[in-house]
């Protein structure tokens, strides 16, 4: 378990499918997780998933639930080596499924949260993220955790008959640590690993 300031961060569990499943299929959330918002998921597919997801290969991908302080499931979070052979970088994806919860900054908690624990606990030197440039929820979001942006992949998706940038940032764990103490004065309290 991983306690974030509001936030808790967990394996998922075989209860948990049928949500994730509800949320894989909902066109509005997959279009700001940065999957195609036109997909249909299959609930076998979720079962696979957690399948793998219980001896993820060397590349990961690590999966946690997000639940609030009462225990309520809201979204999901994972990261995975993009580059098995250079394994002090890791790549981060979340999305909030529960749209109550949109925009309360659980989102920040979950980055800062996962960040610290990649950081601190498992000695990574760098994590991205990346989102399309339609999705203005997760630039707002990956500006708010204090996370730069560092490039920029032309037209990259396609997505309701246009074509869309791909936004990719990183940090490092040096200038990550100057966010982190910056966002825990202004919070007032820390993640617990």
């Amino acid at each position: 378990m991983i306690t974030g300031q509001r936030i808790r961060l967990r394996a998922w569990e075989r209860e948990d499918l049928r949500l994730i499943w509800t949320w894989e299929n909902d066109t509005e959330v997959m279009e700001f997780s940065s999957c195609s918002p036109e997909r249909c998921v299959a609930f076998e597919k979720i079962e696979r998933i957690f399948e793998n997801a219980l001896t993820p290969g060397p590349g990961g991908p690590w999966s946690y639930i997000i639940e609030t302080e009462d225990r309520r499931a809201i979204g999901t979070t994972a990261y995975w080596l993009p580059n098995t052979r250079f394994t002090r970088s890791a790549e981060i994806g979340l999305y909030i499924g529960d749209r109550k919860a949109w925009g309360k900054g659980y989102g920040t908690d979950v980055i800062m949260t996962m960040a610290h624990m990649l950081f601190q606990e498992l000695g990574f030197h760098r994590i991205a993220l990346s989102y399309g440039s339609y999705n203005t929820r997760m630039a707002h979001l990956v500006e708010s955790c204090g996370i730069p942006q560092e490039g920029v992949m032309r037209e990259e998706r396609f997505m309701h008959g246009r074509y869309y940038d791909t936004i990719r940032a990183g940090i490092v764990s040096r200038d990550f640590e100057v966010v982190y103490s910056a966002w825990i004065k202004r919070t007032g309290s820390q993640v617990e690993v």
